[in-house]
């Protein structure tokens, strides 16, 4: 047996029609009227509910805080939601329309300061006619003269006006500030006719604490008369069968149901002889089954009413409503049994009685799409003006995902999270941007204001109300890319590198090898005949900073190879040995030539000579360069000797190649010489500049002839020879 007893219909100039709590713009505010108890929500953050023709009244008027006047401007922020900015820079509120009721908070976005043991929040209610405040001790207590628990406003009939929840106080980690209660703060109030000086007082020793994440939000809730299960009787019936009976609970629109509070009872009959501990009941939904509930020893001994109050069933019971942008109902089921006596489902013992202290209501409560300032942040640190893309972290939470970020600063917008039934906890998103106008390199230190990304769910509804946050710049330092750079091959060469830092090292990596330091150090082998490449990848190091990361490319020359020679060799003592240059190149050309003897006499060019005095072995060593700028060094050991011309006395031109020529034995040593020949009558015959040991007598006959051979660095040599055919 199910049914459902909780309106979803009201009667409305003798029509009935259908409940809507949701706000539409009014004077002076925003208005939700289409239920049987209208409110009215003002744009200075009081509101109005009309719980009757004489049972209107006028909440959160004059606020102050610690006795400090607030003002506050309020706008609307989503479909039935309000928020307001206030006097103080730390301090909002918003507030949600609801069936019957309005839920409002107050968010601390730092630690006030607080004077005493409290920080107080003061409101003002003016109601039609006098009410009194009425308290039930199974609801609450009092501490320290403080009430915890709701407020009912009572007329003058006794009838139900409103109800002031409980105070409850939860930091950005929804940590409640009282496990067993839920109440980290305490009413005060005081009454004049018509009107209520209400004080909600919150421990200082609480919002100081030193574990507190902030934002804070107080969250009172004002509700009318709750539709509840009605005025009829709940039958029990033998376990292991249940009474079944529902009520229909409507889930809002664009929310994330963040509880599902229920509050109901049943009755021990102790005329007919029962228990409490007879008694037991469970509650279920389309989602799940919840526990089993009864009374255990010593009070499940005793007759009366067992009860559950204000007890959350979010999970599971509601775990598999995802958040829509729709409105839904459910039912909501209890299962009412006992364990004794056996029989039909009856009144007579366990029953669930209507005019309980604990009637059989329940309700659910959701939040839209919202967030809070310390849920969007920017890195606290500097970046270096070379880090163009950085992260920003946002929490999203509430509402209908997915999310979507955008922020002017992304590539494209970002999807986040699917909907899921009983994950409240939010997602932290890393936000990658990149700031305008990046790389800067060397600059004075700066800030840059970050505009916060604008967050909307799968309903459309966007969080607002996001502040800007401040990104600090830093200096980092440039390098200038001197590619490409030649060197010679198995030449350790460094390369040096510009920047606009004052001062700065290098990070390089590259064939095989690292290193850190103030220059590159650079060996390579190139053992072809062409240009070969490499590279390595180079960054400049400054105020804790890097420049970009540079690939210097690298061309490695090919080395050329020393080579002379030696003219004569050995050379001879005081006469000029001239060396001769013979070295090649694969690449480019051989431009520079260095002769240095015996480690100390220096000449340049591709030929050069010594005229050497001393006897004996002597080093010549010759060091060349390319165009490119690549050396080569070859050294060579000769022998200086004392050279002993050696004059012919006869020669046979008889055409056996035997001794056929006029030969002075190392003539060939000396630069130059000059050879005369004459006749036994004087006649000069022959005459050569520069001989070379080549003259066969020529045409001349057999005899007897005379010479001179002047030879330079040598002297004159005269005699006779003779030509024999």
């Amino acid at each position: 047996m199910e049914n459902s007893q909780k309106p979803i219909h009201f009667r409305k100039n003798q029509r009935w029609e259908r409940i809507n709590p949701e706000i539409t713009p009014s004077a002076n505010g925003w208005s939700a009227t289409h239920q049987p108890h209208p409110i009215r929500i003002n744009n200075d953050g009081s509101f109005h509910t009309d719980f009757g023709q004489e049972a209107s009244c006028h909440f959160a008027e004059h606020t102050t805080i610690n006795n400090q006047t607030v003002d506050f401007n309020a706008a609307q922020e989503g479909d039935n939601r309000i928020v307001a900015s206030s006097s103080i820079s730390w301090l909002t509120k918003s507030l949600h329309a609801g069936e019957n009721q309005v839920k409002y908070n107050y968010h601390f976005a730092e630690s006030p300061v607080g004077v005493g043991n409290f920080t107080t929040i003061t409101e003002s209610i003016t109601c039609v006619e006098a009410n009194t405040i009425e308290t039930l001790s199974h609801e609450g207590q009092w501490i320290n003269g403080l009430w915890h628990g709701p407020l009912h406003f009572m007329n003058a009939d006794n009838r139900h006006v409103a109800t002031i929840m409980p105070v409850v106080c939860f930091d950005d980690s929804e940590q409640w500030g009282n496990n067993s209660t839920h109440i980290t703060a305490g009413y005060s109030w005081s009454m004049e006719q018509n009107r209520v000086l209400l004080s909600m007082h919150i421990p200082n020793t609480w919002l100081n604490d030193a574990s507190r994440n902030y934002p804070v939000t107080i969250d009172p809730l004002v509700i009318g008369p709750t539709a509840s299960f009605g005025n009829n009787l709940m039958l029990s019936c033998f376990i292991p069968d249940y009474y079944v009976d529902s009520i229909t609970i409507t889930i809002p629109a664009q929310v994330t149901i963040t509880g599902c509070f229920v509050t109901t009872s049943f009755f021990a009959n102790a005329l007919a002889g029962s228990l409490m501990e007879d008694g037991s009941m469970y509650f279920s939904t389309a989602c799940d089954t919840s526990e089993t509930f009864e009374v255990e020893p010593p009070n499940g001994a005793q007759a009366g009413t067992a009860y559950l109050e204000l007890f959350d069933f979010r999970n599971p019971l509601l775990c598999c409503f995802a958040p829509s942008c729709d409105e839904r109902t459910f039912p909501f089921r209890m299962h009412l049994g006992r364990y004794t006596p056996e029989g039909d489902c009856n009144y007579a013992n366990i029953y669930y009685d209507p005019n309980t202290l604990w009637p059989f209501i329940a309700y659910v409560e959701g939040r839209t799409a919202e967030t809070y300032g310390i849920e969007w942040s920017v890195p606290g640190a500097a970046i270096c003006s070379s880090t163009c893309e950085f992260e920003g972290k946002m929490r999203t939470k509430y509402g209908v995902p997915p999310y979507t970020i955008t922020h002017p600063w992304m590539d494209q917008p970002l999807a986040v999270e699917e909907p899921t039934g009983c994950d409240i906890s939010g997602k932290i998103t890393d936000v990658t941007m990149v700031w305008p106008d990046c790389p800067i390199y060397c600059p004075e230190a700066f800030s840059l204001e970050v505009p916060p990304p604008i967050v909307t769910d799968a309903c459309g509804s966007v969080v607002e109300g996001l502040a800007p946050e401040t990104l600090n710049i830093k200096a980092a330092p440039s390098i200038v890319d001197p590619s490409p750079v030649q060197v010679c091959s198995d030449i350790t060469e460094y390369v040096n590198f510009q920047s606009c830092a004052p001062e700065y090292s290098i990070t390089w990596s590259g064939n095989g090898e690292s290193g850190d330091g103030y220059n590159l150090p650079i060996t390579l082998s190139n053992n072809d005949t062409l240009i070969a490449t490499s590279s390595y990848l180079v960054h400049a190091n400054w105020n804790g900073c890097t420049s970009d990361t540079l690939e210097l490319m690298i061309e490695v020359l090919p080395s050329p190879q020393a080579a002379f020679n030696i003219a004569p060799n050995p050379a001879m003592q005081g006469i000029p040995a001239f060396f001769i240059d013979q070295s090649t190149t694969p690449f480019g050309q051989i431009n520079g030539w260095w002769w240095t003897l015996d480690g100390e006499l220096q000449q340049y060019g591709d030929i050069t000579d010594f005229t050497i005095a001393d006897l004996g072995f002597h080093t010549m060593c010759l060091h060349v360069s390319t165009d490119g700028g690549c050396p080569d060094t070859l050294c060579k050991d000769f022998e200086v000797v004392t050279p002993r011309l050696t004059a012919p006395n006869v020669f046979t031109p008889n055409g056996d190649d035997a001794n056929a020529q006029l030969v002075f034995d190392q003539l060939e040593f000396y630069p130059s010489s000059k050879l005369s020949v004459w006749n036994r009558w004087g006649v000069l015959v022959y005459e050569q500049e520069n001989y070379q040991n080549n003259w066969d007598g020529g045409d001349l006959p057999d005899g007897t002839y005379y010479y001179i051979l002047d030879v330079e660095f040598y002297g004159q040599l005269a005699s006779y020879f003779q030509i024999m055919r």
